[in-house]
C-alpha cells in the first residue's frame, strides 16, 4: 500500500498541536508494516507552500520515516491546502517519484485544524 500524509503546518495550528500531530503520524506510522517490500510513506507538509518530506521512493521503514516526521519543520503561514493536494497529485502520485501501479493507493484526507485560506478547487 503507498499512503500518504498531507499535513497542516499553518499558524492556525499551534506549535503545540504541530508537535501532536507529528506523534500521531509518528505513532500511525509505528503500526504499519513500513518496509520496502510492504507499505510506502509520502508526506507533504503544508503552509503558504507546500513541501515535499518525503516521497514513496525514498527510505522506507519505520524509523527512518520516523525520523524524518520529527524533522518536519513548523512552516506557521496561512492554509493553502489547495497548493498542497495539487502538489501530492503532480508529485507525489507519480511513477518517477516511487508510486507503485500494483499496489493500493491512500490519501488521507489533509490532516488539518484550520480553515483554508483560500476555497478549497474540487478538480482532485
Amino acid at each position: 500500500m503507498d499512503i500518504a500524509f498531507v499535513v497542516d503546518s499553518s499558524g492556525s495550528i499551534g506549535r503545540t498541536n504541530w508537535e501532536r500531530m507529528k506523534r500521531f503520524l509518528k505513532a500511525l506510522v509505528s503500526r504499519l508494516d513500513v518496509r520496502p517490500s510492504a507499505t510506502h510513506i509520502a508526506v507533504i507538509a503544508y503552509s503558504n507552500s507546500p513541501e515535499v518530506v518525503m516521497r514513496f521512493n525514498g527510505i522506507q521503514g519505520t524509523n527512518q520515516v520516523n525520523q524524518l516526521l520529527d524533522g518536519m519543520r513548523y512552516q506557521r503561514g496561512f492554509t493553502y491546502t489547495d497548493k498542497a493536494l495539487f502538489l501530492a497529485d503532480s508529485d507525489l502520485f507519480q511513477s518517477s517519484t516511487g508510486m507503485r501501479f500494483n499496489v493500493p493507493k491512500v490519501s488521507d484526507f489533509p490532516i488539518r485544524v484550520g480553515i483554508p485560506y483560500q476555497n478549497f478547487l474540487p478538480c482532485l
